[in-house]
Protein backbone atom coordinates (compact mmCIF):
# COMPACT_ATOMS: atom_id res chain seq x y z
CA UNK A 1 0.00 0.00 0.00
CA UNK A 2 1.33 3.40 -0.92
CA UNK A 3 -0.68 4.47 2.90
CA UNK A 4 -2.51 7.68 1.46
CA UNK A 5 -5.85 9.18 1.49
CA UNK A 6 -7.04 10.01 -1.88
CA UNK A 7 -9.36 13.17 -3.16
CA UNK A 8 -11.27 12.78 -6.33
CA UNK A 9 -14.10 14.31 -8.43
CA UNK A 10 -16.95 12.57 -9.46
CA UNK A 11 -20.22 13.51 -10.94
CA UNK A 12 -21.97 10.23 -10.55
CA UNK A 13 -22.63 8.16 -7.53
CA UNK A 14 -20.43 5.36 -7.39
CA UNK A 15 -22.57 2.10 -7.22
CA UNK A 16 -25.26 3.44 -9.43
CA UNK A 17 -26.03 2.19 -13.07
CA UNK A 18 -23.12 4.06 -15.79
CA UNK A 19 -19.91 4.50 -15.90
CA UNK A 20 -18.21 6.88 -12.76
CA UNK A 21 -15.62 9.26 -14.19
CA UNK A 22 -13.33 9.70 -11.83
CA UNK A 23 -11.17 13.50 -11.68
CA UNK A 24 -7.79 13.35 -9.74
CA UNK A 25 -8.13 16.45 -6.97
CA UNK A 26 -5.39 16.01 -3.48
CA UNK A 27 -3.73 12.88 -1.96
CA UNK A 28 -2.12 12.92 1.59
CA UNK A 29 0.64 10.87 3.21
CA UNK A 30 0.12 8.65 6.31
CA UNK A 31 -3.31 10.43 7.43
CA UNK A 32 -6.55 11.81 6.10
CA UNK A 33 -5.82 15.60 6.77
CA UNK A 34 -8.39 18.28 7.96
CA UNK A 35 -8.26 20.05 4.49
CA UNK A 36 -10.26 16.15 2.91
CA UNK A 37 -12.34 16.61 6.24
CA UNK A 38 -13.94 19.82 5.92
CA UNK A 39 -14.62 19.46 2.20
CA UNK A 40 -16.89 16.58 2.51
CA UNK A 41 -18.49 18.12 4.81
CA UNK A 42 -21.27 18.83 2.50
CA UNK A 43 -23.77 16.17 3.19
CA UNK A 44 -21.18 13.52 3.75
CA UNK A 45 -22.43 9.73 3.44
CA UNK A 46 -20.82 6.08 2.43
CA UNK A 47 -20.64 4.91 -0.64
CA UNK A 48 -18.91 2.47 -2.49
CA UNK A 49 -15.50 2.29 -3.18
CA UNK A 50 -14.29 3.76 -6.50
CA UNK A 51 -10.53 1.76 -6.28
CA UNK A 52 -11.16 -1.23 -4.15
CA UNK A 53 -13.31 -4.34 -4.58
CA UNK A 54 -16.35 -4.10 -2.52
CA UNK A 55 -17.95 -3.94 -0.04
CA UNK A 56 -15.07 -1.46 0.74
CA UNK A 57 -16.55 1.92 1.27
CA UNK A 58 -15.52 5.56 0.36
CA UNK A 59 -17.19 8.69 1.93
CA UNK A 60 -18.92 11.33 -0.72
CA UNK A 61 -20.05 15.07 -0.28
CA UNK A 62 -21.17 17.67 -2.43
CA UNK A 63 -18.69 19.44 -4.17
CA UNK A 64 -19.99 23.28 -4.23
CA UNK A 65 -21.14 22.80 -0.39
CA UNK A 66 -18.14 21.74 0.70
CA UNK A 67 -15.75 23.97 -1.03
CA UNK A 68 -18.04 27.28 0.37
CA UNK A 69 -17.52 25.26 3.97
CA UNK A 70 -13.99 25.15 3.27
CA UNK A 71 -14.03 28.95 2.82
CA UNK A 72 -15.15 29.85 6.03
CA UNK A 73 -13.24 27.44 7.38
CA UNK A 74 -9.56 29.21 5.75
CA UNK A 75 -10.67 32.49 7.06
CA UNK A 76 -10.92 30.98 10.24
CA UNK A 77 -7.65 29.81 10.41
CA UNK A 78 -4.50 32.00 11.93
CA UNK A 79 -3.74 34.18 9.08
CA UNK A 80 -0.10 33.87 8.97
CA UNK A 81 2.08 34.45 5.42
CA UNK A 82 1.94 30.49 4.50
CA UNK A 83 -1.38 29.95 5.66
CA UNK A 84 -2.42 32.65 3.04
CA UNK A 85 -0.20 31.21 0.51
CA UNK A 86 -1.20 27.80 0.80
CA UNK A 87 -5.20 28.71 1.15
CA UNK A 88 -4.87 30.57 -1.85
CA UNK A 89 -3.11 28.12 -3.76
CA UNK A 90 -6.05 25.49 -2.36
CA UNK A 91 -9.00 27.84 -3.76
CA UNK A 92 -7.18 28.48 -7.01
CA UNK A 93 -7.63 24.64 -8.10
CA UNK A 94 -10.92 24.24 -6.49
CA UNK A 95 -12.67 27.39 -8.11
CA UNK A 96 -10.77 25.62 -11.47
CA UNK A 97 -13.73 25.26 -13.78
CA UNK A 98 -12.01 21.97 -15.38
CA UNK A 99 -11.42 20.17 -11.68
CA UNK A 100 -15.21 21.02 -10.56
CA UNK A 101 -17.70 17.99 -10.08
CA UNK A 102 -20.67 17.54 -8.28
CA UNK A 103 -19.05 15.23 -5.71
CA UNK A 104 -16.08 15.14 -3.73
CA UNK A 105 -15.09 11.26 -3.23
CA UNK A 106 -12.62 10.64 -0.52
CA UNK A 107 -11.02 6.95 -0.14
CA UNK A 108 -9.73 6.23 3.17
CA UNK A 109 -9.20 2.37 3.26
CA UNK A 110 -5.24 2.82 3.17
CA UNK A 111 -5.31 4.76 6.12
CA UNK A 112 -8.43 2.89 7.99
CA UNK A 113 -6.02 -0.31 7.67
CA UNK A 114 -3.53 1.26 9.38
CA UNK A 115 -5.32 1.80 12.56
CA UNK A 116 -6.47 -2.35 13.14
CA UNK A 117 -4.49 -4.37 14.89
CA UNK A 118 -2.70 -7.05 12.65
CA UNK A 119 -3.19 -10.31 15.31
CA UNK A 120 -6.92 -9.27 14.96
CA UNK A 121 -8.64 -12.20 12.10
CA UNK A 122 -11.85 -13.11 10.91
CA UNK A 123 -14.89 -12.00 12.53
CA UNK A 124 -12.84 -10.13 15.05
CA UNK A 125 -10.66 -7.99 12.29
CA UNK A 126 -14.56 -7.50 10.43
CA UNK A 127 -16.07 -5.95 12.85
CA UNK A 128 -12.85 -3.54 13.64
CA UNK A 129 -12.65 -2.75 9.69
CA UNK A 130 -16.81 -1.35 9.74
CA UNK A 131 -16.35 0.36 13.15
CA UNK A 132 -13.41 2.14 11.54
CA UNK A 133 -14.91 3.02 8.46
CA UNK A 134 -17.94 4.23 10.73
CA UNK A 135 -15.31 6.58 12.64
CA UNK A 136 -14.17 7.54 9.96
CA UNK A 137 -17.12 8.91 8.64
CA UNK A 138 -17.94 10.25 11.54
CA UNK A 139 -14.44 11.96 12.07
CA UNK A 140 -15.84 14.22 8.61
CA UNK A 141 -18.89 15.61 11.29
CA UNK A 142 -19.95 18.76 10.16
CA UNK A 143 -18.33 22.60 9.45
CA UNK A 144 -19.52 23.97 12.97
CA UNK A 145 -17.19 21.92 14.59
CA UNK A 146 -14.09 22.33 12.24
CA UNK A 147 -15.24 26.19 12.73
CA UNK A 148 -15.28 26.17 16.19
CA UNK A 149 -11.00 24.45 16.26
CA UNK A 150 -10.03 26.35 13.53
CA UNK A 151 -8.87 29.73 15.97
CA UNK A 152 -7.24 26.94 18.18
CA UNK A 153 -5.59 24.84 15.67
CA UNK A 154 -2.06 23.63 16.66
CA UNK A 155 0.68 25.45 14.09
CA UNK A 156 1.71 21.56 13.30
CA UNK A 157 -1.96 21.35 12.11
CA UNK A 158 -1.86 24.08 9.66
CA UNK A 159 -0.47 22.23 6.06
CA UNK A 160 -3.14 19.63 6.74
CA UNK A 161 -5.49 22.04 7.19
CA UNK A 162 -4.48 23.97 4.17
CA UNK A 163 -3.11 21.81 1.68
CA UNK A 164 0.29 22.84 1.67
CA UNK A 165 -0.19 23.47 -1.91
CA UNK A 166 -0.23 19.74 -2.75
CA UNK A 167 -2.56 19.50 -5.47
CA UNK A 168 -1.13 16.75 -8.19
CA UNK A 169 -3.49 16.45 -11.47
CA UNK A 170 -2.96 12.51 -11.31
CA UNK A 171 -2.52 10.72 -7.99
CA UNK A 172 -0.36 7.84 -6.81
CA UNK A 173 -3.33 5.16 -6.70
CA UNK A 174 -6.84 5.59 -8.47
CA UNK A 175 -9.01 4.24 -10.56
CA UNK A 176 -7.86 3.41 -14.50
CA UNK A 177 -7.41 5.74 -16.59
CA UNK A 178 -7.60 8.76 -14.15
CA UNK A 179 -9.10 11.77 -16.10
CA UNK A 180 -7.03 15.08 -15.85
CA UNK A 181 -8.11 18.16 -15.75
CA UNK A 182 -9.10 19.92 -19.09
CA UNK A 183 -6.63 22.79 -20.39
CA UNK A 184 -3.12 23.25 -18.93
CA UNK A 185 -1.65 21.17 -16.40
CA UNK A 186 -0.93 23.72 -14.21
CA UNK A 187 -1.14 21.94 -11.53
CA UNK A 188 0.44 18.54 -12.47
CA UNK A 189 3.40 17.16 -10.23
CA UNK A 190 7.18 17.45 -11.91
CA UNK A 191 7.84 14.07 -14.00
CA UNK A 192 5.34 11.11 -14.74
CA UNK A 193 3.23 10.14 -12.18
CA UNK A 194 4.48 6.67 -10.03
CA UNK A 195 3.21 3.37 -11.21
CA UNK A 196 0.15 2.40 -9.28
CA UNK A 197 0.70 -0.13 -6.21
CA UNK A 198 -0.09 -4.14 -6.41
CA UNK A 199 -1.20 -4.80 -2.81
CA UNK A 200 -5.05 -3.62 -2.55
CA UNK A 201 -6.17 -3.24 1.57
CA UNK A 202 -8.24 -5.55 3.59
CA UNK A 203 -12.11 -6.51 2.55
CA UNK A 204 -14.29 -5.31 5.26
CA UNK A 205 -18.30 -6.45 5.57
CA UNK A 206 -20.93 -4.99 4.39
CA UNK A 207 -21.54 -1.27 5.08
CA UNK A 208 -24.91 0.95 5.06
CA UNK A 209 -24.11 2.80 1.87
CA UNK A 210 -25.91 6.39 1.52
CA UNK A 211 -26.62 8.49 -1.44
CA UNK A 212 -26.55 11.82 -0.52
CA UNK A 213 -29.95 13.35 -0.44
CA UNK A 214 -31.11 15.35 -3.89
CA UNK A 215 -34.27 16.85 -2.66
CA UNK A 216 -36.29 15.76 -4.94
CA UNK A 217 -38.42 14.44 -2.36
CA UNK A 218 -39.94 17.67 -1.81
CA UNK A 219 -41.42 17.46 -5.57
CA UNK A 220 -42.28 13.96 -5.13
CA UNK A 221 -45.09 14.63 -3.15
CA UNK A 222 -46.58 17.10 -5.17
CA UNK A 223 -48.09 13.73 -6.61
CA UNK A 224 -50.25 14.04 -3.89
CA UNK A 225 -52.48 15.86 -5.79
CA UNK A 226 -53.74 12.58 -7.72
CA UNK A 227 -55.23 12.14 -4.42
CA UNK A 228 -59.34 11.59 -5.44
CA UNK A 229 -60.41 13.83 -2.83
CA UNK A 230 -59.90 17.16 -4.82
CA UNK A 231 -59.91 19.59 -1.91
CA UNK A 232 -58.56 17.85 1.00
CA UNK A 233 -55.80 16.57 -1.76
CA UNK A 234 -55.37 20.31 -2.79
CA UNK A 235 -54.26 21.30 0.88
CA UNK A 236 -52.66 17.93 1.58
CA UNK A 237 -50.38 18.65 -1.43
CA UNK A 238 -49.00 22.14 -0.71
CA UNK A 239 -48.64 21.18 3.03
CA UNK A 240 -46.73 18.12 2.79
CA UNK A 241 -44.62 19.56 0.01
CA UNK A 242 -43.98 22.74 2.51
CA UNK A 243 -42.86 20.46 5.36
CA UNK A 244 -40.51 18.28 3.09
CA UNK A 245 -39.24 21.08 1.47
CA UNK A 246 -38.26 23.30 4.76
CA UNK A 247 -36.70 20.06 6.09
CA UNK A 248 -34.32 20.05 3.16
CA UNK A 249 -32.21 22.72 4.59
CA UNK A 250 -30.27 20.07 6.84
CA UNK A 251 -28.34 19.22 4.19
CA UNK A 252 -26.85 22.28 2.51
CA UNK A 253 -26.93 25.32 0.18
CA UNK A 254 -27.67 23.36 -3.11
CA UNK A 255 -30.36 21.06 -1.69
CA UNK A 256 -32.32 23.29 0.79
CA UNK A 257 -32.52 25.68 -2.67
CA UNK A 258 -34.16 22.60 -4.16
CA UNK A 259 -36.67 22.28 -1.38
CA UNK A 260 -37.62 26.21 -1.13
CA UNK A 261 -38.56 26.17 -4.82
CA UNK A 262 -40.24 22.91 -3.95
CA UNK A 263 -41.89 24.38 -0.70
CA UNK A 264 -42.76 27.87 -3.02
CA UNK A 265 -44.55 26.07 -6.04
CA UNK A 266 -46.60 23.89 -2.76
CA UNK A 267 -47.80 26.82 -1.60
CA UNK A 268 -48.66 28.35 -4.65
CA UNK A 269 -50.86 25.52 -5.37
CA UNK A 270 -52.64 26.02 -2.20
CA UNK A 271 -53.48 29.24 -2.42
CA UNK A 272 -54.97 29.19 -6.75
CA UNK A 273 -57.08 25.81 -5.59
CA UNK A 274 -58.25 27.63 -2.56
CA UNK A 275 -59.42 30.93 -4.52
CA UNK A 276 -60.67 28.65 -7.00
CA UNK A 277 -62.62 26.33 -5.26
CA UNK A 278 -64.20 29.33 -3.57
CA UNK A 279 -64.90 31.16 -6.60
CA UNK A 280 -66.71 27.75 -7.67
CA UNK A 281 -68.91 27.56 -4.50
CA UNK A 282 -69.38 31.22 -4.97
CA UNK A 283 -71.22 30.74 -8.08
CA UNK A 284 -72.70 27.59 -7.35
CA UNK A 285 -75.08 29.50 -4.82
CA UNK A 286 -75.27 32.92 -6.67
CA UNK A 287 -76.72 30.93 -9.88
CA UNK A 288 -78.59 28.49 -7.48
CA UNK A 289 -80.13 30.05 -4.66
CA UNK A 290 -83.40 30.63 -7.07
CA UNK A 291 -83.58 26.87 -8.41
CA UNK A 292 -81.13 24.36 -9.47
CA UNK A 293 -79.16 25.23 -12.82
CA UNK A 294 -78.59 21.80 -15.62
CA UNK A 295 -75.80 23.61 -17.19
CA UNK A 296 -72.19 22.89 -15.39
CA UNK A 297 -71.04 26.83 -17.31
CA UNK A 298 -70.54 29.23 -15.77
CA UNK A 299 -70.66 27.93 -12.53
CA UNK A 300 -68.00 24.92 -13.89
CA UNK A 301 -65.68 27.67 -15.18
CA UNK A 302 -63.52 27.68 -11.79
CA UNK A 303 -63.27 23.68 -11.87
CA UNK A 304 -62.09 23.94 -15.59
CA UNK A 305 -59.19 26.34 -14.34
CA UNK A 306 -58.19 24.52 -11.65
CA UNK A 307 -58.34 20.74 -13.20
CA UNK A 308 -56.07 22.79 -15.94
CA UNK A 309 -54.13 23.99 -13.10
CA UNK A 310 -53.96 20.84 -11.53
CA UNK A 311 -52.15 18.78 -14.76
CA UNK A 312 -49.64 22.00 -14.69
CA UNK A 313 -48.43 20.96 -11.63
CA UNK A 314 -48.32 17.71 -11.87
CA UNK A 315 -45.93 18.74 -15.06
CA UNK A 316 -43.79 20.99 -13.03
CA UNK A 317 -43.16 18.48 -10.38
CA UNK A 318 -42.53 15.79 -12.71
CA UNK A 319 -39.82 18.22 -13.84
CA UNK A 320 -38.67 19.22 -10.56
CA UNK A 321 -38.18 15.87 -9.61
CA UNK A 322 -35.58 14.97 -12.35
CA UNK A 323 -33.90 18.13 -12.58
CA UNK A 324 -33.01 17.63 -8.76
CA UNK A 325 -31.63 14.29 -9.25
CA UNK A 326 -29.53 15.92 -11.87
CA UNK A 327 -28.30 18.60 -9.21
CA UNK A 328 -30.35 21.17 -10.78
CA UNK A 329 -32.34 23.35 -8.68
CA UNK A 330 -35.91 24.03 -10.92
CA UNK A 331 -37.77 27.30 -9.95
CA UNK A 332 -40.89 27.43 -11.79
CA UNK A 333 -42.85 30.98 -11.30
CA UNK A 334 -44.36 31.05 -8.06
CA UNK A 335 -45.24 33.52 -4.69
CA UNK A 336 -41.72 33.98 -2.82
CA UNK A 337 -43.33 32.66 0.53
CA UNK A 338 -40.05 31.51 1.39
CA UNK A 339 -37.72 33.65 -0.74
CA UNK A 340 -36.03 32.81 -4.26
CA UNK A 341 -32.93 31.83 -6.13
CA UNK A 342 -32.33 35.46 -6.77
CA UNK A 343 -33.36 36.80 -3.54
CA UNK A 344 -30.61 34.34 -1.02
Amino acid sequence: MANRSYLYVVDEVPGQPGTTQVRALSEWNWDVPILHRVLLTGSPRLCPSTIWDPPVPAIIGYYDTGVAHLERYFAALPQTDQVRANTAAALAVLRDPSRRGRYLLLETAEIVALTLDDDSEGSEREAALADAFTMELAEVGDIDGWLRQAATIRPEDLDSATGAGQWPAVLYYGPHPQVPPAGPEAYAPPGPPPSAPSQTPYVMPPVPYGVPPTGAAAWGFGFLALIPFPVLGSIMTGLVMLLVGRSQRQHGPPVATVGRNAANWGLTYVVVSSLLWTGHFVLLYQLTKDGPSSDFYPIGIPLTIWAGFTLLHLIICGVGVSRAKKGQAFEPPSLPFLGTQRSS
